[in-house]
C-alpha cells in the first residue's frame, strides 16, 4: 500500500464561462433568470468561470453584485478569467485567477473603434473638399411624373385599365405571400456546421436543429434548441431541446460526450454506459431520463 495520501494530476475539465459584455446587473440578472429557467438542472451547483476579458479593471461592488446573482441562481463562481489588474480583485474575492486567452470581444471593440475613427476621418475631409459640397439638381431627386391631357373617354378608359391592372398585381402578390407561407411552414430550419468545433468554441442554433459534418472536440459545445446531429465523434459537450423542447434528440456518430443535456435534464461522461460509449448513438428523453441507444 502506498504511504502518498495523494496524487497530483492534470485534467482537461469542461468549465462553463459566463463571459460578460456589461456589468449592469440589472440586465445580467434578468438575462440569466432567462437562462436558468429554460434548463434549470443544467445549472444546477454548476462551476463557472466569470469571464472579464472585456474589461481592464471593474469596481469591486459591481462585481460582488454580480457574483451574488450568479450564487443567487445555484452557480458556484470558481474563478475569474480577464486582464492582469483583475488579479488582485479575484484574491480579494476568494477566487481563483485564469488569464486571458484570445479575447474576441477586445479586438471586436478594437475593430468598432477602428472603424468610427476612420469614418470620422473621411466625413472630416470631405466637409473639407468643396466637390463633396455640391448642389444636387432638383431634377436629379424629382418624382413628379410628367401630366399628359387626355380627353375625357381615353381618361375613364384609363383609370379602367388601372383599376384592373391593380386588381391583377394584389391578387398575384397575395399568391405569392401565400406560396411562401406554405413553403415556409413545410421547410425544416436548421443550422450547418461544415467545420470541426474545437475545444473553447460554441455554437448555438436558436429556434432551430443544429447540423455538425465534423466532430465535436472536447472542451466544446455544440446548442440548439432542437435536434443536434453530429456526423462524427463528440468529445464535448451537446446540449438539445435548450429552450425547454423535451422532443429534441441528439445523434453522433461516436459517443464520447463530457455533457449530454436534453431539456435540462443531463449526464456528464461519468454517467454514461460503458457499452455505449464510442458507438454511433441517438438520446433521447423519456421519463425525464436520458435513454442512449445504439443506431
Amino acid at each position: 500500500m502506498s504511504n502518498n495520501a495523494f496524487s497530483l494530476k492534470s485534467q482537461m475539465i469542461p468549465l462553463t464561462v459566463i463571459e460578460l459584455t456589461t456589468l449592469d446587473n440589472a440586465i445580467f440578472d434578468q438575462q440569466l433568470t432567462e437562462k436558468v429557467q429554460a434548463s434549470p438542472a443544467l445549472f444546477d451547483r454548476m462551476p463557472a468561470i466569470l469571464g472579464l476579458e472585456a474589461f481592464e479593471t471593474a469596481d469591486e461592488s459591481a462585481i460582488q453584485k454580480l457574483l451574488f446573482t450568479i450564487r443567487k441562481h445555484n452557480i458556484l463562481p470558481v474563478a475569474i478569467k480577464g486582464a492582469e489588474p483583475l488579479k488582485e480583485l479575484a484574491q480579494r474575492l476568494d477566487l481563483a485567477w485564469i488569464p486571458p486567452g484570445r479575447n474576441k470581444l477586445q479586438k471586436k471593440a478594437q475593430q468598432a473603434k477602428e472603424g468610427i475613427e476612420a469614418v470620422n476621418e473621411t466625413s472630416a475631409s470631405a466637409s473639407e473638399d468643396p466637390l463633396s459640397q455640391e448642389a444636387i439638381p432638383d431634377t436629379a431627386i424629382s418624382a413628379e411624373p410628367q401630366q399628359l391631357e387626355l380627353t375625357e373617354a381615353e381618361s375613364s378608359t384609363t383609370t379602367l385599365l388601372q383599376e384592373q391592372n391593380t386588381n391583377a398585381v394584389e391578387a398575384h402578390h397575395s399568391s405569392e405571400e401565400s406560396n411562401r407561407s406554405d413553403a415556409a411552414a413545410l421547410t425544416v430550419k436548421a443550422k450547418i456546421v461544415a467545420t470541426p468545433v474545437r475545444s473553447g468554441q460554441q455554437i448555438y442554433a436558436k429556434g432551430s436543429d443544429l447540423i455538425v459534418l465534423a466532430q465535436v472536440g472536447q472542451g466544446a459545445e455544440v446548442i440548439a434548441d432542437g435536434n443536434i446531429h453530429i456526423y462524427g465523434t463528440l468529445r464535448g459537450r451537446a446540449i438539445a431541446g435548450a429552450s425547454g423542447n423535451s422532443e429534441a434528440r441528439i445523434f453522433c456518430q461516436s459517443l464520447q460526450a463530457e455533457l449530454i443535456s436534453i431539456a435540462g435534464v443531463y449526464q456528464v461522461s461519468d454517467d454514461l454506459p460503458a457499452d455505449r460509449i464510442g458507438q454511433s448513438s441517438q438520446i433521447e428523453l423519456k421519463e425525464n431520463h436520458l435513454h442512449i441507444d445504439t443506431l
